[in-house]
């Protein structure tokens, strides 16, 4: 291989990473600002979501069932971190660890702080990269205590100090969590 034809691999190499970064951002975006088509942008047409419960196959089925999510859950935040990337010179396959941490507004008014981890395979197609596959591995779940949130902000009395007691959780451990 010549410096010319390396340094173009190396190029790509850098351009799909930045890319598989950009896509795990555009996900929490289009999910938790409730943007359909910007959601539904980062999958490529025979997807796999693998949310753990459930799991969809093809971007029809990815669309109702974050219209389900956003039905039974009105808020919802996601934030993503120690996302490692593995992505080989020459390669259009990228393989992506994301952790997540939601907090999440149930229907019934109760808010839930989860923590979990996604494994994504990303490939690069006729010049797009997409999400062909993510699988949340659920950690935990803690539901935050009745009271402990009045309309997402913290109220304060002349004093400074908070007219609610601090926040308490309960922890609730999903099926193979640790």
């Amino acid at each position: 291989m010549d410096d010319a034809q390396m340094l173009e691999d190396r190029l790509l190499r850098l351009e799909g990473l930045q890319e598989v970064h950009r896509l795990i951002a555009e996900y929490s975006h289009g999910a938790d600002k409730r943007e359909l088509q910007r959601f539904l942008a980062v999958w490529h047409e025979d997807a796999v979501w693998d949310v753990g419960v459930a799991r969809f196959t093809g971007i029809e089925e990815i669309a109702m069932a974050i219209q389900r999510q956003w039905a039974a859950q009105p808020v919802m935040t996601h934030w993503a971190a120690n996302i490692s990337v593995d992505l080989a010179l020459g390669s259009t396959r990228a393989h992506a660890l994301v952790d997540t941490d939601t907090l999440t507004q149930l229907t019934s008014g109760d808010w839930l702080q989860s923590a979990g981890t996604y494994h994504d395979v990303l490939e690069l197609r006729d010049g797009h990269w997409g999400f062909v596959e993510r699988r949340a591995e659920a950690h935990f779940s803690l539901a935050l205590a009745p009271g402990a949130q009045e309309e997402g902000r913290d109220r304060r009395t002349d004093s400074g100090r908070s007219e609610h007691p601090p926040v308490h959780v309960r922890e609730e451990r999903s099926p193979g969590g640790r």
